[in-house]
């Protein structure tokens, strides 16, 4: 039996943030932010309130840009969420995506004015390498994109996942990161996630909730919209950051409404199907109720110790 009221009072809560002005919008008033200030500040749907209390309060802050390198603060911007957080006695995160060679250089101006023992989330290799290089004082843990698993929301059982085990169950890809003496790793919870799916004795374990990343590239499908159709839906294009105000809802082929419930769409979530949509270059879906109550059963084993809910980049979200 999971004791919900404390659940989250076990571990740490974190939340991310890709706009400063989200950052000021949560922090320049509220001294002490709980998860039921992010639901209305947000717009957060659908909130698990039944599983986990929304009076917890925010431990950590994650800033930057988790899956493009053109929502990387600059130096300005990234010292001013700094002073920020500081005020606000929370610990911070420095979020970065797969990053080219002219973003490295831009990453280097950003570690070189972090704090000694921030945390940097790496989810690209050059990256982890640059950090154990050239800056031993901070602390890189490694982000959900390189903690490879299946995570197709179309998948119609849980032997796909079987075809191929994720990064926390691989032997090798621990063996890897203690090359770089990594202690922590993020994963998202994968459809058909059971308990075990969470057992990392050899690191510390977050997990996102409420959403997944399914699939990432370089192309981004709302920045590309105006341009020719010669040059639609391609990567290169300029960039106006329209993914901070725009998201496209994916739906499939099998709806809830008529989706019988022994179809293998409706054997994903309890009799409904995942929903998913793009941001941005990345798509993702949001935790079925099965889903969620299995993280929080894992929560009440001890085997996360850090909850990371997404705050202002999501599919509800709206600038005002």
């Amino acid at each position: 039996m999971i004791e919900t009221s404390e659940i989250l009072h076990k571990v740490e809560i974190a939340l991310t943030l890709t706009r400063e002005c989200a950052v000021e919008q949560l922090l320049s008033i509220l001294k002490a932010p709980t998860l039921a200030d992010c639901i209305a500040k947000f717009n957060w749907q659908k909130f698990p309130s039944n599983l986990y209390s929304t009076d917890q309060l925010i431990d950590r802050i994650y800033f930057g840009g988790e899956f493009c390198e053109r929502l990387l603060p600059d130096k300005k911007t990234l010292l001013r969420v700094l002073s920020l957080v500081e005020k606000n006695h929370l610990n911070f995160s420095l979020i970065t995506p797969v990053v080219s060679d002219q973003a490295l250089v831009r990453l280097e101006q950003l570690f070189s004015i972090l704090p000694n023992d921030t945390e940097v989330i790496v989810n690209d290799w050059g990256t982890l390498r640059l950090l154990r290089n050239n800056y031993p004082k901070l602390i890189p843990v490694i982000g959900r994109q390189l903690c490879k698993m299946i995570k197709d929301p179309r998948l119609p059982s849980a032997q796909w996942l079987k075809l191929y085990p994720h990064g926390v169950q691989s032997g090798p890809f621990h063996k890897l990161l203690a090359q770089f003496e990594i202690e922590r790793l993020e994963m998202d919870v994968p459809p058909f996630a059971e308990s075990q799916d969470f057992n990392s004795p050899e690191h510390e374990l977050s997990v996102h909730l409420p959403f997944g990343f399914s699939l990432k590239g370089r192309m981004c499908k709302v920045g590309a919209l105006t341009l020719d159709a010669q040059r639609k839906f391609g990567p290169g294009h300029g960039c106006n950051k329209e993914c901070l105000q725009y998201s496209s809802k994916i739906f499939r082929h099998g709806s809830t409404d008529n989706t019988p419930s022994n179809s293998p769409l409706a054997l994903q979530s309890d009799g409904e199907d995942l929903n998913a949509f793009q941001q941005g270059n990345t798509m993702f879906y949001r935790h079925s109720p099965v889903m969620t109550k299995t993280l929080a059963q894992a929560l009440s084993q001890d085997k996360v110790n850090r909850i990371i809910f997404e705050g202002d980049w999501h599919e509800d979200y709206r600038t005002h």
